[in-house]
């Protein structure tokens, strides 16, 4: 058989092949061209850091070399003066006074500030050295260097320059001398062409041989420069850093106090220069159990007695995450259990305050008893064991004592002797006696006649052979009658270095980077010319460029110390180094005394200006509190069940006890699977996202909030406005269409803050939700277009989140129905309802509901439905937890979530069939009223009334509400008759909190005013700061009583019925914050009118009047229906006035001013407003002044 193709076929199969070879080398060509597009895409950025890195290094080694040349501004060298006569430092001085005299320049010893010959004198070396000379002045430094052509010859001055001044000034030198012979070999006459080849061979080697050393110069002159190891990208931290200090240091120290910040503080700029990671500390002298956690530190403390006793710890932040628990036994021991990068084992540190020789023998074996009790319990552990054992163990006594080393101090004391046996039952090693020291190296405490030393504060360890020293610190700075005691651990720097973000408090908008704004604009053009949907890669690169971007933070608050604070410091610590220290014993007791004083002066200073900075721009204190906080508070512990009293103080425990707490709280076992989630919406039924409305959503962000999980702040979208509107509005539409909710929108971060109560109780703390400030733009958005929908839905029982509503209406509502109620003595019963956790626990499905039946577009509906479909929550401590799904509950910290829960609530009431029960009110009936959760029952029968609560309560079940029946209560002006739900009977109560203000039916007026001034005096107080200053002006004073202390007096004043008892009660309160203010007292005997005219605060009577005056014309003006306005129209026709003169009622006030038709009057607004400042002014005695 014949394998030979045909010709046909050669040629077509070459042909193929051909077209294959030229198809693999377009696909070739293609590919790479593309990876290598997308290799410069990935390096642009690199390349751009990289120049922003060269730059910065180019600008720090300028001010390297500036702060360089200011060091030798007064510098000069003298070169050629012999030194053979030189003995003394006198014959330096007068060999360069003289030499200068002969230059006709007159110096004097105290012109000169140093004088000295610059490196080492040899043994046969004939080469003088140079003598620098510095002079106090620059002006004499000019003056020498304008005479220095008269020295004489071999003799000669020149400029101190830096090294890196003098190489360039050599190399240009260099440069300059080889131009002019250049110059001269062209100008000479030609030479032979063998010549000529010769000569051009010998310049070419010249040239070579300079420009090598050029390079060599310039390679010595950049290794000068203290560049980084190696390249790290920018904004990068180094994950495998380079460095000599592979060590972790634990120390002891007994402070006698830290009782006050500014002992803290003094600590903290002891500890500045000095390596350190972990500190026990003895005496703290701090009551009670706490975590606060600083700017570059955890503090840990416990003690039972305020000034007394008490131990803690202090940790660099960078090991926070490692920390598993604390566990204060008592005030003497205090447990932490840490695990220390690299080792597997977890460490268990103890820090003690032992008993001193003169305690009981019972209370020092009682403190040993609990000590090996504690070492027991944790024997798996390395143990490290250290602090103030009030003990001298001294020097091995025989080498039995394995546990000590060859290095002990002293002799030994009982309590040494305890120790000593401690060790041995425990085989713990004493760190301190290991290592050998000078003997000044080895004590640490001394007496208070500074006659005796001892040894008495230790380290000590159940693994001693990790450990590469211990030593005691003699130049602490701080002042202490102990000496600290600090043992190095063998450590290796961990693989990934760790990552701490402080918490954001604001960003400057003049910082915003324009490099961000620049990379957003060049991402915009992009996105505008792809006709792309792909939200995940277009918000993935919005949000890389948006984070890029180095925020100007304002973490924590520190405290900085003032130059003469550090003088004393520095004076103190001079003291301290020196080897007379008992003689100084009293210079550095008063030394100490003025450094805690001027600490205090120096934070109290600092407080004010801040404090003063925010009240001048704001009114208010609030930001200036945000600012000026220190320490973030951690938990201690946790019960572990609600039910159960086992607690837990292991960090990982506390975070997975809260996770658990609220994955149960939004959880729902019945809830249906959501299969609309990330389904494209057909088509746009509504009009697409306006840039206008992207716009006007980000400026109504509020700033200085904390930012969601991404870090993007409310500043930094409000900085790179005009470059980031766009881009949004081109992503949102995309979501839109695509029906995709990014990622990033579905997590959120909750941060527990304490309310009150049990701390141990994860009930007791208010969840609040951290999430992604674009998300919320977008809600924003969607919530502007369906507000007014859902408004026209809600009643005007409704009053919570709703435009031209407030607290006030629905307080003037139920006020006027107990006033006219006992008024006409009818009989009036009322429930207050309350929600277990209201906004938490509504079912998803009933918001849907509650949508669709309101007329809500399915499009927004769809839209909503996705964004819940998988929202995900993570509780965030010091450490973030697991993440858990949000399965019920409207999304805290949405814009949406108010709308959302008003409307469900909407849809249960509409599901009553209430029209036979209530008050009848003008022929309309009036059976509650709500203001968001808040909800409030009338009936005049009880049966009626148990019959509304069992349907609103089953209602309410369906759609995930339960009625708390410990907080739901009851009030009647009549007979208690039992009302239950679910077989518990409900309390009937003779006030109740509503909205701020006590109702009762029995002297509500009074109970009110007495609980205003409470509260104003609470809030006075809190203010203490500022208004009992002496620093800050009277004006300051006002401002700050204008704005936040009147509003505690007035609040809800516009529903109040007053007397000249009330209004006197007011009255007395205001004078007395005023005389408190000026710091007068009643026995001074000033006048009031006199103090009121140098506070010229507002009056808070005027203030009342005014207020309830405008809010009345307002309301009987108004358009809209309220209940508050139907009810001041409204009196019962079919009861019955009782005998006698009637209580004060709220309008007749209104009707002394405005006559018997003040209803009318009202409506008209000029009448009204001209009758104001005479209703205002009826009561007044010294606001006539004003």
């Amino acid at each position: 058989m014949n394998n030979e193709l045909s010709p046909e076929m050669s040629l077509l199969l070459a042909k193929v092949t051909e077209l294959l070879n030229a198809q693999t080398n377009t696909i070739t060509e293609n590919i790479t061209a593309a990876i290598l597009k997308q290799v410069d895409e990935k390096i642009k950025p690199i390349r751009e850091e990289n120049e922003k890195l060269k730059n910065e290094v180019e600008v720090l080694n300028k001010k390297i070399l500036n702060l360089e040349m200011n060091s030798k501004r007064n510098n000069i060298l003298i070169h050629g003066l012999p030194e053979a006569s030189e003995e003394k430092h006198e014959d330096l001085i007068n060999l360069v006074t003289s030499t200068l005299k002969g230059i006709e320049i007159e110096i004097e010893s105290r012109e000169i500030d140093r004088l000295q010959r610059l490196g080492k004198r040899g043994e046969n070396d004939s080469k003088t050295r140079p003598i620098l000379l510095t002079t106090t002045t620059l002006q004499k430094k000019i003056q020498i260097l304008r005479n220095k052509k008269k020295m004489k010859p071999n003799t000669y001055i020149t400029h101190d320059l830096p090294k890196q001044k003098l190489l360039l000034k050599k190399e240009s030198k260099s440069t300059y001398t080889n131009r002019n012979e250049m110059e001269k070999r062209k100008r000479s006459e030609t030479p032979s062409p063998g010549a000529e080849k010769s000569q051009l061979s010998t310049t070419n080697n010249q040239t070579k041989q300079h420009t090598t050393q050029i390079k060599n110069k310039k390679y010595n002159n950049l290794k000068e420069i203290n560049l980084p190891p190696r390249m790290v990208t920018a904004g990068e931290s180094d994950r495998h850093p380079l460095t000599t200090n592979n060590r972790i240091y634990i120390a002891t120290l007994n402070t006698r106090t830290l009782r006050t910040p500014e002992s803290l503080l003094e600590l903290e700029e002891a500890l500045k220069d000095l390596h350190w990671d972990i500190i026990g500390i003895s005496e703290m002298r701090r009551a009670g159990e706490a975590i606060h956690e600083h700017l570059d530190y955890l503090i840990f403390n416990k003690g039972e007695m305020r000034g007394q006793g008490g131990v803690g710890f202090m940790i660099k932040i960078h090991l926070k995450n490692y920390i598993q628990d604390f566990h204060g036994v008592s005030e003497r021991i205090a447990i932490l259990n840490i695990r220390i990068p690299n080792y597997k084992k977890m460490w268990t540190v103890i820090q003690v305050y032992a008993p001193t020789e003169q305690a009981d023998y019972s209370e020092i074996e009682s403190f040993y008893s609990k000590l090996s009790q504690i070492v027991t319990t944790h024997t798996n552990n390395t143990i490290i064991l250290m602090g103030d054992y009030n003990a001298q163990v001294g020097t091995k006594q025989n080498n039995d004592e394995y546990v000590l080393g060859n290095f002990g101090y002293g002799k030994r004391s009982p309590n040494g002797q305890r120790l000593v046996d401690f060790l041995m039952e425990h085989n713990l090693t004493l760190l301190n006696s290991i290592f050998k020291k000078n003997v000044n190296n080895k004590w640490t405490w001394f007496s208070p006649d500074k006659k005796s030393r001892n040894e008495i504060d230790y380290i000590i360890s159940n693994h001693p052979k990790l450990f590469t020293d211990t030593s005691v610190i003699s130049k602490l700075n701080f002042n202490t009658d102990h000496r600290m005691v600090r043992a190095a651990l063998k450590a290796t720097p961990a693989k990934l270095s760790r990552k701490h973000i402080a918490p954001t408090r604001t960003t400057d908008h003049s910082d915003i980077n324009q490099l961000t704004s620049h990379s957003l604009d060049r991402l915009r053009d992009e996105l505008m010319a792809s006709d792309s949907r792909d939200v995940k890669t277009s918000y993935a690169k919005l949000q890389k460029n948006l984070t890029n971007h180095k925020n100007k933070k304002l973490s924590k608050h520190k405290y900085t110390l003032s130059n003469p604070t550090l003088q004393l410091i520095n004076e103190r610590k001079s003291l301290f180094n020196n080897k007379l220290r008992k003689q100084n014993t009293q210079k550095i007791t008063e030394l100490s005394k003025r450094i805690r004083n001027s600490i205090i002066k120096d934070r109290k200073t600092n407080r004010l200006h801040i404090l003063e900075k925010h009240i001048t721009r704001t009114g208010g204190t609030r930001r200036a509190l945000k600012e000026l906080r220190e320490k973030t508070p951690w938990i201690i512990n946790l019960k572990k069940n609600c039910n159960d009293n086992g607690r837990t103080s292991n960090r990982k425990e506390i975070n997975k006890t809260a996770t658990r707490f609220y994955s149960s709280l939004y959880s729902n076992q019945h809830a249906r699977e959501q299969r609309e989630r990330n389904s494209p919406i057909s088509s746009i039924t509504e009009p697409k996202i306006l840039p206008s409305e992207v716009k006007k959503a980000i400026l109504s962000q509020k700033p200085d909030k904390a930012p969601g999980p991404d870090e993007i702040t409310n500043e930094i979208l409000k900085g790179t406005l005009e470059s980031v509107v766009p881009l949004l509005t081109k992503i949102y539409n995309d979501i839109l269409l695509s029906g995709y909710i990014p990622e990033q929108w579905e997590t959120s971060h909750i941060v527990l803050i304490y309310k009150k109560g049990l701390k141990e109780d994860i009930g007791n703390y208010r969840p609040i939700s951290l999430m992604t400030n674009i998300y919320k733009v977008f809600s924003k958005i969607i919530l502007d277009r369906i507000s007014t929908t859902l408004d026209e839905n809600q009643p005007m029982e409704q009053a919570g989140f709703r435009k031209n509503f407030s607290t006030i209406d629905h307080i003037h509502t139920v006020k006027q129905i107990v006033e006219k109620y006992n008024e006409f003595n009818k009989p009036l019963y009322m429930a207050f309802i309350d929600y277990t956790k209201a906004f938490d626990s509504i079912s998803h499905e009933a918001i849907w509901d509650s949508l669709e039946s309101q007329g809500i577009p399915t499009f927004y509906i769809k839209t909503i439905k996705s964004i819940y479909a998988n929202s995900k929550a993570r509780i965030k401590l010091e450490s973030l937890g697991e993440a858990f799904k949000i399965e019920r509950g409207v999304r805290q910290g949405d814009p949406l979530s108010p709308k959302l829960f008003s409307a469900v609530l909407e849809n249960v009431f509409r599901k009553l069939d209430w029209e036979g029960y209530g008050l009848r009110i003008d022929g309309r009936k009036l059976n509650h009223l709500r203001f968001a959760d808040d909800i409030v029952l009338f009936e005049e029968n009880p049966s009626k009334l148990q019959k509304m609560i069992d349907e609103l309560n089953n209602e309410s079940n369906n759609v995930g509400l339960f009625m708390n029946i410990k907080k739901t209560k009851l009030m009647t002006n009549s007979e208690n008759r039992e009302i239950i739900i679910n077989n518990l009977p409900l309390e009937y109560v003779n006030e109740y909190t509503y909205l701020g203000q006590i109702i009762s039916h029995v002297d509500q007026t009074t109970k009110e005013i007495t609980k205003r001034i409470a509260n104003g005096w609470r809030r006075y107080w809190s203010l203490k700061e500022v208004m009992k200053s002496t620093e800050f002006s009277i004006a300051i004073k006002r401002k700050v009583f204008n704005t936040c202390i009147l509003p505690c007096l007035t609040y809800g004043c516009e529903t109040w019925s007053l007397t000249k008892y009330h209004r006197d009660m007011l009255k007395f309160c205001q004078r007395a914050m005023e005389r408190s203010m000026m710091s007068i007292k009643k026995q001074d005997r000033v006048r009031n009118t006199t103090i009121r005219f140098k506070t010229k605060v507002t009056d808070v009577l005027t203030k009342i009047d005014q207020l309830k005056w405008r809010w009345t014309g307002h309301t009987l003006r108004c358009n809209q229906e309220k209940w508050s306005k139907i009810v001041t129209d409204w009196y019962p026709r079919d009861g019955k006035r009782r005998r006698g003169r009637q209580h004060r009622r709220w309008e007749d006030e209104l009707k002394l001013t405005a006559g018997p038709n003040w209803r009318r009057v009202a409506r008209d607004r000029n009448q009204w407003k001209m009758l104001e400042e005479a209703f205002a002014k009826r009561h007044t005695e010294l606001r006539d002044i004003l």
